[in-house]
């Protein structure tokens, strides 16, 4: 979905707002005029199913968004596919400690977590065929209204093949 340009004639006072900034509204990257920038790449993006999420948090914070929500400033986006499972895997206690120890990119200590993208491309996910295991117990749990979380963490230790020492430390950390 292309959203049309916006015309700023449409909008005289805004107009002459942003004429008190004169050459300040100068830029390389504009679109069609000085009042608007260039057209955003991933615009499409943002009505697709997608999981949201800030770059900065105590704690994972994923999201799936069905809704076309516009993410902005330090909230970004992740589309494709099998994003249920992204999602599942991204939200896990197992998960959160490997980012945490070897992709968060220091400074922030226990105040948080940096969720910045280049770190995100180089966690060790595993592959779709596991992920119907993950989909199958979510599906039976939910069904029986029991908590998942423990169960969908006791399959990613074992993708992950931790051994039942570091289970407990990670465990531990978390709670």
């Amino acid at each position: 979905m292309d959203l049309p340009p916006v015309n700023i004639e449409d909008y005289p006072a805004i107009k002459r707002h942003l004429n008190n900034f004169g050459k300040d509204l100068i830029r390389s990257d504009r679109g069609d005029s000085i009042y608007n920038l260039r057209n955003c790449a991933y615009m499409q993006d943002f009505f697709k199913q997608k999981i949201i999420f800030s770059e900065i948090s105590k704690m994972p914070c994923f999201h799936l968004d069905n809704e076309s929500f516009f993410a902005e400033a330090t909230t970004f986006i992740m589309t494709g596919l099998n994003l249920d499972f992204l999602l599942t895997l991204l939200n896990s206690k197992p998960v959160t400690y490997i980012f945490k120890k070897f992709y968060a990119g220091g400074g922030l200590g226990d105040s948080g977590l940096r969720y910045k993208k280049a770190f995100l491309e180089l966690l060790p996910l595993p592959n779709k065929i596991l992920s119907h295991k993950i989909e199958h117990i979510i599906e039976n749990e939910i069904a029986k209204n029991k908590n998942i979380e423990k169960e969908i963490s006791k399959i990613i230790y074992q993708l992950f093949k931790f051994n039942e020492e570091e289970v407990k430390f990670i465990e531990q950390e978390y709670n």
